[in-house]
């Protein structure tokens, strides 16, 4: 029985260490003759040369804890997330108070033909201007554009 033990043992020994269990090791940047790189574990193929390596320790897996723990934060956060949009109003749909019934989105359509009279009247003015243009007048052509192309 013991002889059989210590050969399970020498065997287990000889056995390569899977990559997932690697804790420390080398990556090597290996250029081939005909110019393509590769980086590897290994050392370089023959023919090859190595123009540098770098020695790294691997992060050990998360725990089953870790991972759940992560994953409680990232639903705080999207649940934290969503209700900042919602109070600010940018959560994609209107919520009404309790009690006040409901609230509905009402499309406003966007009159093209208004929003291009007032960026050409916005452009023909500043041409007709020219360097002579004002703070005041530059914010109140682009105000009537922002109006128009609402």
């Amino acid at each position: 029985m013991k002889a059989l033990c210590h050969v399970i043992a020498v065997l287990v020994m000889g056995l390569p260490t899977p990559a997932w269990s690697q804790q420390a090791g080398e990556l090597r940047k290996c250029v081939s003759p005909g110019g393509a790189v590769s980086f590897q574990q290994q050392p370089c193929a023959a023919g090859s040369r190595q123009t540098s390596s770098r020695s790294y320790v691997a992060e050990p897996a998360p725990t089953a804890e870790q991972i759940r723990a992560r994953a409680t934060r990232e639903q705080v956060a999207r649940a934290e997330s969503a209700e900042l949009s919602r109070r600010a109003g940018t959560s994609g749909h209107l919520s009404a108070p309790p009690g006040r019934g409901t609230l509905h989105r009402v499309a406003i359509a966007k009159d093209d033909a208004a929003c291009q009279r007032a960026r050409r009247h916005r452009d023909e003015t500043l041409e007709r201007v020219g360097l002579k243009r004002t703070y005041d007048l530059l914010r109140a052509l682009n105000d009537e554009v922002a109006r128009a192309c609402r």
